[in-house]
Parts: C-alpha cells; sequence; structure tokens
C-alpha cells in the first residue's frame, strides 16, 4: 500500500511505482504532496509502473473527483503532457490505470496510454536506454499511505 516516485529532470520525466492495494482517492494526496518538491514541475511527462499492485479500487465518485482534476489541469499544463501506464492487460492495476486514461482523455493537453510492457512505454516517450535505468536503479522517494494520511518518508 505504497507508492514510490523519482524525477529525472534531465528527461523532464516523473517516475513512480505503485504497490499493493491502490485506490483511485489515494491521487489528490499524493499529487498535493509531489506539488511541493522542488523538481516537480506540472508539464513533465510520466510514467506510472503498476505491475506490483495486488489490485485496485475505483468508485464513480473518485472517477468524477479525478476527472474534474483532470479537467482542472487544462489551464496548468502549457504544453502537451504524456503519461505512459504500465499495467499489463489482466494484471491487477490494469482496470484502474485504464479508467485513469479514459478520464484523462478528456483534456487536450495530456496524452495518456496504457501499455503491457515498460520498453513500449519508453519507446513512445520517446526514450533510450534499458527500462531498469528509469524503474529500478537510482534515489526513489518513498510515499506511505496511512489511512487518510500520507507521509513521504524520504
Amino acid at each position: 500500500m505504497s507508492m514510490e516516485y523519482r524525477i529525472l529532470p534531465a528527461e523532464n520525466l516523473l517516475v513512480v511505482r505503485h504497490t499493493g492495494l491502490r485506490k483511485l482517492s489515494d491521487a489528490p494526496a499524493f499529487f498535493r504532496m509531489l506539488a511541493q518538491d522542488k523538481e516537480y514541475s506540472v508539464g513533465m511527462h510520466s510514467i506510472a509502473d503498476a505491475r506490483a499492485m495486488t489490485g485496485g479500487e475505483v468508485e464513480t465518485s473518485e472517477l468524477v473527483g479525478n476527472s474534474l482534476r483532470v479537467s482542472m489541469m487544462k489551464t496548468k499544463v502549457p504544453d502537451p503532457v504524456k503519461q505512459a501506464l504500465i499495467a499489463p492487460y489482466g494484471s491487477p492495476g490494469f482496470d484502474m490505470m485504464q479508467r485513469y486514461a479514459a478520464f484523462a482523455a478528456t483534456n487536450p493537453n495530456l496524452d495518456v496510454r496504457r501499455f503491457d510492457t515498460p520498453a513500449e512505454a519508453l519507446e513512445w516517450l520517446g526514450l533510450t536506454g534499458h527500462p531498469d535505468t528509469y524503474l529500478e536503479t537510482g534515489d526513489w522517494k518513498l510515499v506511505i499511505d496511512v489511512g487518510q494520511d500520507t507521509i513521504d518518508a524520504g
């Protein structure tokens, strides 16, 4: 029930790894915390790796709330932003990531696509190198969800 992220400024890239059971309702707290990170920019492209998720919970009200957030970003994103979601078909994170992609499609400044493999996602983002370079190695910031609270474990 945690996620971790890293920011690669040279690539203008945010990388997020989801583990355990994720809820779409976790997203607003994560984005509020992320906005406080000095390296983060709302115009960054991103990869969300959901391969380690054990499940995803999505309620209709959460979809509406997140679609509103996506709509609000229309005025905050100066150039189109690519978001690559890695959630193989049939995996526990597939449904949640697919639903997020559908709602994000309402924002013309976001291009969100789901991929089965990291290699496909990296190719679409125009990144070269081995997927482990982006998804496994490096310094990660751990975010732990405890009830309604989000703790930055550094």
